[in-house]
């Protein structure tokens, strides 16, 4: 369908929010045909929306040659 061509996150966002008021009346009655013919179940279903905390520290930075910053406090 794509030809092999990834779109960028934002692009699949833009269409997700031009086409709101449709896309439910199109996926669920493709999910569902899909089901009968038994192409996919809903075993595993998830839905990503998780916001997790970054572990970032400035305490630990380490400069190119592996020495600490020592100056950060």
């Amino acid at each position: 369908m794509s030809g092999h061509q990834v779109p960028d996150f934002r692009t699949i966002n833009a269409f997700r929010v031009r086409h709101m008021d449709i896309l439910p009346w199109f996926i669920c009655p493709n999910s569902n045909a899909l089901r009968s013919l038994g192409m996919i179940d809903f075993k595993n279903l998830a839905v990503d929306g998780q916001k997790i905390q970054a572990n970032a520290n400035l305490r630990k930075v380490s400069t190119r040659n592996g020495s600490r910053r020592d100056w950060i406090k």
